[in-house]
C-alpha cells in the first residue's frame, strides 16, 4: 500500500485540509503525542496508513503487524484458551478498528476527539499508554511458546526477576543473556533457565537444565511466571497444566 502524506500541498504552499479525512490526518500530524514519537518510530508511518485503510477488516489486518497483545489473544482464541467473560482490551481494539481518518476528522470538527485519541494511544501503545519492555518480552515469548506443537523441539528459555520469560531462537543460554542486555532489556542475571516443551494442547513441561548460570530460584518460579503471563494477557491460565521434570538433556 502506498503511503499518503499527511501534509496537503498546493502551488502556493501548504493548503488547509478540505475533507474530513484530510482534517483528521492534519490533526494527527500536529497532535503532541504523535509529534513526540521518536523520528525513526514505525508508528509515524503506520498510524496514518491504518487510519486511511478502507475498511475495519483491513485495519484489523494492519493492526496485527504492530500489536503483540492482539496477536497473543488471537492465538488464545484459536486454541480455545481465551478467557471467557468481558475482555476490555479486545473491546477497545474492536472500537479502534472502526476509527478511520474521516471519522477522526469529523470528531475533531465536533470537538469530540478525546476518546478516539485515547483509543489510538491504547491500541498503538504510545503517549500515555506505552507498553513496557517486560510486557513486550513476555508477549513475544508466549507467541513462540504457543506456536509449538506437541513433539516439536524444546524451547530454550531464561527466567529473569519480575517473572520475565525470554527466548530467542536456538541460541545458547549465554547468548540469550547477552541479547537481553544488548537490547537494553535488563542487566541482571537470569534466575533460572532450561528447556520448555509442549506435551499436549494445554500441557507444558520445563526443566532447569541450563549450566550457564546458577539456579537461585524456587523450582516453581517458572510455572508461576508462565501462568501469570497467560492470565495478564487475557488467557485462561486455569486450563493449563505446567509441570517441572528432571533435565532430559543439557541446555547450555
Amino acid at each position: 500500500m502506498t503511503q499518503k502524506s499527511t501534509r496537503f500541498e498546493s502551488v502556493g504552499g501548504p493548503r488547509r485540509p478540505t475533507t474530513p479525512a484530510e482534517r483528521g490526518l492534519a490533526f494527527l500530524a500536529e497532535w503532541k503525542p504523535f509529534k513526540d514519537l521518536p523520528p525513526n518510530s514505525h508508528l509515524r508511518r503506520f498510524i496514518p496508513e491504518f487510519l486511511q485503510a478502507g475498511t475495519p477488516e483491513r485495519r484489523r489486518e494492519l493492526f496485527l503487524r504492530v500489536n503483540t497483545l492482539f496477536k497473543v489473544q488471537g492465538v488464545y482464541k484459536e486454541q480455545g484458551l481465551l478467557r471467557e467473560g468481558k475482555n476490555e482490551r479486545m473491546a477497545q481494539f474492536e472500537e479502534l478498528f472502526k476509527l478511520s481518518a474521516e471519522a477522526l476528522g469529523n470528531l475533531v470538527a465536533e470537538g469530540h476527539q478525546r476518546h478516539a485519541l485515547s483509543l489510538l494511544q491504547f491500541g498503538f501503545e504510545f503517549g500515555r499508554h506505552p507498553a513496557s519492555n517486560r510486557q513486550l518480552i513476555l508477549r513475544d515469548f508466549l507467541l513462540i511458546l504457543f506456536s509449538q506443537n506437541p513433539m516439536d523441539p524444546a524451547l530454550k528459555f531464561c527466567l529473569y526477576p519480575g517473572g520475565v520469560l525470554y527466548t530467542a531462537g536456538g541460541k545458547s543460554h549465554d547468548e540469550l543473556v547477552q541479547d537481553f542486555r544488548r537490547e537494553g532489556l535488563g542487566s541482571g542475571a537470569p534466575m533460572a533457565g532450561g528447556l520448555m516443551w509442549r506435551k499436549t494442547k494445554f500441557a507444558f513441561t520445563y526443566d532447569l537444565s541450563s549450566t550457564a548460570f546458577g539456579r537461585n530460584s524456587e523450582p516453581g518460579a517458572v510455572k508461576t511466571a508462565l501462568l501469570n503471563a497467560v492470565r495478564s494477557t487475557g488467557g485462561d491460565d486455569t486450563r493449563l497444566n505446567v509441570s517441572l521434570e528432571p533435565p532430559r538433556q543439557s541446555a547450555i
